[in-house]
């Protein structure tokens, strides 16, 4: 998740109502008309990392070992990685 899409995830042109959360679900991230671009992967970033796409400008992966989440539209989980 942090280096991009996931393996596995089904690469939808648009990302609108997905969702990706931190380990403890203290944090979470609502994809807007993001679209994936053609080569099918993105960045999401946070604080000062660089990236497509910016989370937030405080620090969310700020845990060694943290996992991410990715949920689909309807809440499903559809991926996660440990960092």
């Amino acid at each position: 998740l942090g280096q991009g899409t996931p393996t596995g995830i089904p690469r939808p042109r648009r990302w609108a109502g997905w969702k990706l959360t931190d380990e403890r679900a203290k944090h979470s991230y609502t994809f807007t008309k993001t679209t994936v671009p053609a080569d099918g992967s993105m960045t999401v970033t946070s604080r000062t990392a660089s990236g497509d796409l910016k989370w937030t400008s405080t620090n969310i992966w700020n845990n060694e070992g943290d996992t991410a989440y990715l949920y689909d539209g309807s809440g499903q989980l559809v991926s996660q990685k440990r960092g």
